[in-house]
């Protein structure tokens, strides 16, 4: 998150408690984070910026990439191949 005052904070694990976004721990004995304790907090108020950040959709996003790159440069080899096959 971006506050008013151009700083960033990034938290884990983040959750909205009253007027403010905190970062809480979750234990074995803790499974609700409505309960878990909080290591550290942000008044919304103070907030100029949000983001979420979810890693699994970079990774998907990064395969499908490498995925698609991988697939059109062994299509560019297997048609040169056959091109040089064929000149035979």
């Amino acid at each position: 998150m971006v506050l008013r005052n151009d700083s960033v904070v990034v938290l884990h694990n983040a959750v909205v408690r009253n007027d403010s976004l905190v970062e809480v721990v979750r234990g074995e004995g803790e499974p609700d984070q409505a309960t878990s304790p909080a290591t550290r907090g942000v008044d919304l108020a103070d907030a100029a910026q949000v983001e979420t950040w979810q890693p699994r959709g970079e990774r998907i996003g990064g395969g499908v990439a490498l995925g698609v790159v991988a697939g059109f440069l062994a299509f560019i080899v297997a048609v040169g191949l056959a091109v040089a096959g064929s000149m035979r």
